[in-house]
């Protein structure tokens, strides 16, 4: 994994933050039992697991939890990505999406080193 600078790790921390405000916003808006619900909820515990692991507030989370979170986030990156690609280069749209790409990866880094760490466990 790549070792990232207190600045990135803050921007990343931030992202996250900021993106399950958002979602937390808009789950009251969402019809009970619906996909989109389900996918809100399910980003929301992926970012919290990520940031648990980025702010090393724990040393254990399941092998599984991991590869839902990687999953979930991916999703976000992928979306991220698409938008960056549709946005006028320098807009604020365009810088939005950049810095989510940019948290995603760091938050991809962390997942993917956590599974390693687990899968080294288990043998």
């Amino acid at each position: 994994m790549k070792d990232y600078s207190s600045h990135e790790i803050e921007l990343t921390l931030n992202i996250i933050n900021a993106t399950i405000v958002n979602c937390e916003k808009v789950k009251p808006k969402l019809k009970a039992g619906s996909s989109q619900l389900s996918l809100t909820t399910n980003r929301i515990h992926a970012l919290e697991t990520v940031k648990l692991l980025i702010e090393e507030k724990t040393t254990y989370i399941d092998e599984e939890q991991l590869n839902l979170s990687i999953i979930q986030i991916t999703s976000i990156l992928n979306k991220s990505q698409t938008g960056l690609s549709n946005a006028k280069a320098g807009s604020g749209v365009a810088t939005r999406f950049n810095k989510l790409v940019v948290a995603m990866n760091v938050c991809l880094d962390y997942l993917n080193e956590a599974v390693k760490r687990a899968n080294q466990n288990q043998k």
